[in-house]
């Protein structure tokens, strides 16, 4: 079971990650309207401050889909 007080602190997060990367978030935005499907690749690089780099890759499947809309949703619904 989700705990809400739990959910009201991520959303607090998540505002104020938004405040400080808004390209990023909107990126996700535009992604996420339409660009990610069944069969897509999502590509993850992240380098740290000493530029090691760590890479991973995933396929969306039809199930993920399911779950990408329902946060979509989740996120929409303010």
């Amino acid at each position: 079971m989700i705990n809400p007080a739990k959910l009201l602190k991520l959303k607090g997060y998540w505002e104020q990650f938004a405040q400080r990367h808004p390209k990023f978030v909107r990126y996700l935005q535009v992604v996420a309207e339409g660009y990610i499907q069944a069969d897509s690749v999502l590509d993850v690089t992240v380098k740290d401050a000493s530029g090691r780099e760590l890479h991973s890759n995933v396929r969306i499947t039809q199930e993920d889909m399911e779950l990408i809309s329902s946060l979509k949703e989740m996120l929409q619904s303010k």
